[in-house]
């Protein structure tokens, strides 16, 4: 008996293994949507990560941010930078406007352009000085040297007044 289900438990395994090797397949490139144009994430992803460094940074330093409270902290900024930008992507990405109580975003003027990365840089900006007020100075320094110098950096790439426009329009500005 102990061999029969033995044998069985073998064979079975051999089939799940066997379906799990011959189910698996290439990519096919093809399939990858390729018209970025005038959407936010063919920017390069430095901006955001940058930025969640800085972040962790300010709550590592922070009094009283234990991870409760620092976990929904990055969560909140996480979605304020998803939401400032969500309308300048491609219609695959939806806004999470509507979708629970409470939740009121902004609609972004229509016939105006916008600097998506500037858009994105002061909405971390804001957003990391408005939930926590209690940061030491240096980190707070260091959101603002960081929110400047991405600045500096993005004026000789785009028009001043369309980055100047970008960055009034992100959330908490």
């Amino acid at each position: 008996m102990k061999n029969w289900l033995l044998t069985l438990k073998t064979l079975a395994f051999s089939a799940v293994l066997g379906a799990l090797v011959f189910s698996c397949e290439k990519d096919d490139p093809s399939d990858i949507d390729t018209d970025l144009q005038g959407d936010p994430l063919k920017e390069s992803f430095e901006l955001a990560k940058t930025w969640n460094d800085v972040q962790l940074g300010v709550e590592r330093f922070t009094p009283g941010y234990r991870p409760p409270i620092a976990a929904r902290t990055l969560g909140y900024t996480g979605l304020a930078a998803y939401e400032a930008i969500v309308n300048g992507m491609s219609d695959k990405y939806n806004s999470f406007d509507g979708y629970f109580k409470g939740l009121d975003i902004p609609e972004p003027n229509s016939g105006e352009e916008y600097h998506w990365p500037t858009v994105l840089n002061a909405t971390y900006a804001r957003a990391i000085t408005h939930f926590y007020p209690t940061a030491p100075a240096a980190q707070l320094f260091n959101v603002y040297s960081t929110e400047q110098d991405f600045n500096e950096n993005s004026v000789g790439r785009t028009q001043r007044s369309i980055c100047t426009f970008s960055g009034f329009w992100s959330f908490g500005s």
